[in-house]
């Protein structure tokens, strides 16, 4: 891996293993990268585990979703999906992830938000994130989300912690800016490889902020990530990203 950048495996090994899963997280650990990126959801009983979809369609349940089932309920759902030699794999719960994988690795823990959520519920699930990582290692860790008001809530509770605002494919450079002008707390920019630019990214190191990537998953995805000048790739194949690399 050229150490010029850093190499975050997305969901685990998403394109080796099923995402979001143990089968994931290993395999990832085998390739030479700096951070894993994984997905927060909280279950009906208030249990935080990883999974990324807003529905369980991919488990053939698309009318339900992670907050209709208690941790229990999970557990006994395959989350094995698309890998016909993987054995069965039951969703990963956040502190069984921290156990297990904190130390290892840079962990990026992206906590979803749904439009359905409830304020309360919402607060509650950053309350249990926040317990969760604390005594661990914080310069291992990152809070990353596409709602900002989840990383203020973050930031007030746990100063310190390391913070990435997400932001998806049509998000406006203006907000970025008035971002970065108000809320210096904030560490990093995640930004998808469709959109990135060189000056979007010069302007965001003018100002000490770090940027990520994500959805890397082609060569050209891996060029164009090089030539902005980003930080960090979050990349879906780490076969193709490592091969990529050690060509350099």
């Amino acid at each position: 891996m050229n150490n010029q950048y850093e190499l975050y495996a997305h969901r685990g090994a998403m394109w080796q293993a099923s995402e979001n899963t143990r089968a994931a997280f290993n395999k990832a650990l085998q390739y030479p990268i700096q951070g894993m990126e994984t997905d927060i959801q909280m279950s009906r009983d208030e249990e935080l585990v990883l999974y990324h979809d807003a529905s369980l369609e991919r488990l053939g349940l698309p009318a339900n979703k992670i907050s209709d089932y208690s941790l229990k309920q999970l557990k006994e759902l395959n989350f094995s999906v698309g890998f016909e030699e993987e054995e069965f794999q039951s969703i990963v719960s956040l502190e069984e992830y921290l156990t297990s994988y904190a130390g290892k690795t840079h962990l990026m823990l992206e906590i979803k938000h749904f439009d359905w959520e409830e304020k309360a519920w919402s607060q509650k699930k950053l309350e249990r994130c926040l317990e969760l990582i604390q005594g661990q290692a914080l310069d291992l860790i990152s809070i990353a989300s596409f709602h900002l008001e989840y990383l203020l809530f973050c930031h007030k509770n746990q100063p310190g912690l390391s913070l990435i605002y997400l932001q998806d494919g049509d998000y406006a450079w203006g907000k970025i800016q008035a971002s970065v002008a108000t809320y210096d707390f904030i560490s990093a920019y995640g930004m998808p490889i469709q959109r990135i630019s060189t000056a979007e990214v010069d302007y965001l190191k003018q100002h000490q902020k770090k940027i990520l990537t994500y959805t890397c998953i082609t060569e050209e995805d891996l060029f164009q990530a090089m030539r902005a000048g980003v930080d960090t790739l979050i990349c879906n194949d780490l076969e193709l990203a490592v091969a990529f690399f050690s060509k350099l």
